[in-house]
């Protein structure tokens, strides 16, 4: 689904949280006594929407109980994350986010069809990785079958982790 402008606003987000996903992390944090964020975000191919997830990991990394610079860890994470994935994206294809926490880690995944010419910057991606590396627990980036992936985890270090 595409946001619509009206009125001539300059610029309209969509944010969708689907009832059966929201249904799904209820029953899960019922069974198992803690909380669970699943949110879900489609933004237009616009660097300047990256902001809005940057905002949305914060709000899920406060979840996870996560401290101030774990919160910037989770933004820094999916700047970088989505910046490649815009890198080589389609102009015309939406760019789909899924933010998870289960109140011990926080999840990010994302994807969008590629355009034609899927050409990271070497350099760049090189800085990137030395990034995440130091920012999460786990991360990947992939280029399959017409479409770029991410996925990215950070873990709270009050619940253990080793970053």
């Amino acid at each position: 689904m595409r946001p619509r402008v009206l009125d001539d606003a300059p610029l309209v987000v969509v944010v969708v949280v689907d009832r059966r996903d929201a249904t799904a992390c209820r029953a899960m944090t019922d069974q198992l006594g803690t909380h669970i964020a699943c949110v879900k975000v489609d933004l237009i191919p616009d660097p300047e929407l990256v902001r809005l997830a940057r905002l949305v990991v914060s709000g899920v990394a406060s979840v996870a109980a996560m401290g101030l610079e774990e919160v910037e860890d989770c933004r820094a994470a999916v700047d970088e994350m989505c910046s490649s994935l815009l890198e080589c994206g389609s102009d015309d294809g939406d760019l789909h986010l899924e933010f998870t926490s289960d109140g011990h880690l926080v999840e990010v995944t994302g994807q969008m069809a590629l355009g034609r010419d899927v050409q990271l910057d070497p350099i760049r991606q090189e800085l990137s990785g030395m990034i995440l590396d130091a920012v999460t627990d786990e991360h990947d980036l992939t280029f399959t079958g017409g479409v770029g992936r991410f996925r990215f985890v950070k873990v709270a270090a009050s619940r253990g982790a080793s970053r």
